[in-house]
């Protein structure tokens, strides 16, 4: 692994973020930039003359590598096609690149295969296409279409006016090493935490109204965060109080609930839940390794997890997610084998497998070198967790990516069939309307030709709750300036 190697660019391309294309490519063979030549290990020249664009590489341990591209007669082209080439280029140079999803570097590689099925392509010739033309693995082209034609089997029942509601609760007891939502240690004082619910009542209050003005079914409703149970048992039930509000409104199929930190449940908490009528819970130990739960500041133990899981398993009848996480901090295969053999125990009708990925807002951002993993570790961990889950009976049904992920790995959903989480579908394929409330929450709003309008929410609690009126008004006018223009969304 060359983790200090740098390349040097120069270019007259008027390419549309043309260091940002070299840079994703790059990273994959863990090269940086450099604005000085003479600290290069490889030069990446990249001109345009007429109607072609040549791309040169220049190694001082290999010949120059040089590749025309024709540009269209619109005078565009494709710029998938100079990814493809400069990866392929660099391969040959150094050959412990992260390349298992090829020149992908998107949120959403699902969506790609999509796209493929709605212009009519075949099975093979999608495949031969992530493999040809995008430079995915086997294993990835393969698991990117099953999840695609899995994906496409349980949206069928959702309709064009079918939507999902999320609400963010943004308050944890503590912030883990890892996190990098934009989520701040609980209030200790009753006076702020009564002007956030003063604020995400207005917020609920305008989602219900503007469901109702513009006939939006909503059938998936997802409260999250943060961690939502860390509320104090007061406005904890001041919570369902006012999601009860909700409830009566429309006729909810899928009601989940986000209690992942165990050290913030209590019995009472659970009945709560209980009589608001959820039926999903996600209850995540990210890791059964003790020592990594310390080091991670996780505030609770893996038994403690185990008891909570156990009670609620016993006492209720919703379905459960559990969230771990691959890469973290000084982990080993034999850990996750160990998470996974546990899980495999406790057999949870959902999971969902990350890998970590580093971000400013997140501690362990920085001490990058401290935690980084080779990608093949990384890699084995992910076929460990996978071939484990696949052996509980589940299948892939959602799939999303990070920026600066371990391994340029990936985010996977496992479910037992038919208790897939609706939800995860719906903010993955972006084919149905989103309503978020509280901070940070993204509204998406599909129109009835599939156009995507988003509003964001500010991140800052403070800053949501003085001007939550003016984020009303904007949101509510966005949806009239597009129903004015579309007769349903």
């Amino acid at each position: 692994m060359q983790k200090n190697n740098k390349y040097y660019l120069q270019t007259n391309s008027k390419i549309n973020n043309i260091n940002k294309l070299v840079s994703d490519v790059a990273q994959l063979f863990y090269l940086q930039p450099t604005e000085q030549l003479e600290t290069s290990n490889i030069i990446i020249n990249i001109f345009e003359q007429s109607n072609e664009l040549s791309l040169t590489v220049i190694s001082d341990k290999f010949a120059p590598q040089k590749q025309i591209i024709f540009i269209s007669e619109n005078g565009k082209f494709n710029t998938n096609i100079l990814k493809k080439h400069l990866l392929l280029m660099l391969k040959n140079i150094y050959k412990d690149g992260m390349l298992d999803w090829g020149v992908l570097r998107g949120v959403r590689p699902i969506k790609l295969v999509q796209n493929f099925f709605e212009k009519g392509l075949e099975i093979d010739d999608i495949y031969n296409l992530l493999r040809n033309d995008f430079l995915l693995s086997e294993q990835k082209a393969t698991l990117a279409l099953q999840v695609a034609n899995h994906q496409n089997i349980l949206a069928s029942s959702y309709r064009q006016n079918d939507i999902a509601i999320y609400i963010g609760i943004p308050f944890c007891s503590t912030k883990c090493t890892y996190c990098s939502f934009p989520s701040s240690i609980i209030p200790t004082n009753d006076q702020d935490l009564d002007l956030f619910f003063q604020a995400i009542e207005l917020d609920i209050q305008n989602v219900l109204q503007l469901a109702n003005d513009y006939n939006l079914n909503v059938k998936s409703l997802y409260i999250g965060g943060g961690t939502p149970t860390c509320l104090p048992e007061k406005h904890f039930t001041y919570l369902a109080d006012i999601i009860t509000k909700l409830l009566k409104k429309f006729n909810i199929e899928e009601f989940t609930f986000e209690a992942g930190r165990v050290d913030s449940l209590t019995k009472n908490k659970l009945s709560i839940l209980n009589n608001l009528g959820i039926t999903r819970v996600s209850l995540n130990p990210q890791t059964f390794n003790e020592k990594t739960l310390l080091k991670v500041e996780r505030n609770h133990t893996a038994q403690s997890f185990c008891d909570w899981y156990e009670y609620v398993r016993q006492k209720y009848s919703w379905k459960i997610n559990t969230d771990i996480i691959l890469g973290l901090p000084d982990e080993t295969i034999h850990d996750v084998q160990n998470t996974m053999e546990k899980l495999c125990l406790y057999k949870p009708d959902n999971l969902t497998i990350h890998t970590l990925a580093f971000k400013k807002q997140a501690e362990l951002f920085n001490n990058l070198e401290l935690y980084y993993q080779h990608s093949k570790q990384i890699k084995d961990m992910m076929q460990v967790a996978t071939d484990m889950a696949s052996g509980m009976g589940m299948i892939p049904y959602y799939l999303y990516r990070q920026r600066y992920i371990l391994g340029n790995m990936e985010n996977i959903g496992y479910s037992i069939p038919r208790t897939e989480c609706m939800y995860n579908l719906i903010i993955m394929q972006e084919k149905n309307t989103i309503l978020g409330i509280g901070p940070s929450a993204t509204t998406k709003i599909i129109d009835k030709n599939g156009n995507l309008t988003t509003f964001f929410m500010p991140k800052n609690v403070s800053i949501y709750n003085s001007l939550i009126h003016d984020y009303i008004e904007k949101r509510t006018n966005i949806f009239k300036e597009i129903f004015n223009n579309n007769s349903s969304v």
